[in-house]
């Protein structure tokens, strides 16, 4: 009985340790790059949406964690185009010395809930001092629901 309770351990340890650390994020925590555009937005229930009429662009900020090497090995944004315009979404990788990368997404009008994935694959140098964050230009009536990524 002790050897199969300590093989258990062991391999939930081992599990763990390969066991992706993600974070999800409302779409309410993204705001307008240009502070004037903020009324067109409006957060509900967690989600930010584009009731104006033009286009607004946002910017999500995304934590890494510094106490490990905090390479983000993927990301994701769920939205919802507005069934007239594609949503197009960048996620950017910046390092202390301002050199950055950035990987484009499209979601293109079919009105329905979906999934823009990213890869981070990505090199700006120093992962664990990086800056990561979504910036997405929102169409009028275009929603973000939620954000996330695994480290």
């Amino acid at each position: 009985m002790k050897k199969i309770f300590v093989g258990l351990i062991l391999s939930v340890s081992t599990m763990s340790t390969f066991a992706g650390d993600a974070k999800l994020f409302p779409g309410s925590n993204c705001s307008a790059i240009d502070g004037s555009q903020e009324g067109y937005l409006e957060r509900l229930d967690g989600t930010i949406k584009n009731i104006g009429s033009s286009a607004v662009d946002v910017t999500c900020p995304m934590l890494n964690d510094i106490t490990s090497d905090g390479t983000i090995n993927s990301s994701y944004v769920n939205l919802v185009p507005n069934g007239i315009d594609s949503i197009d979404c960048d996620l950017y990788i910046v390092n202390p010395n301002g050199q950055w990368s950035r990987s484009p997404k499209s979601a293109y009008n079919t009105g329905t809930p979906t999934t823009l994935t990213f890869s981070s694959n990505l090199s700006a140098g120093g992962p664990s001092k990086n800056r990561y964050f979504f910036e997405c230009k929102l169409d009028p009536q275009a929603e973000i629901t939620q954000y996330y990524y695994t480290e």
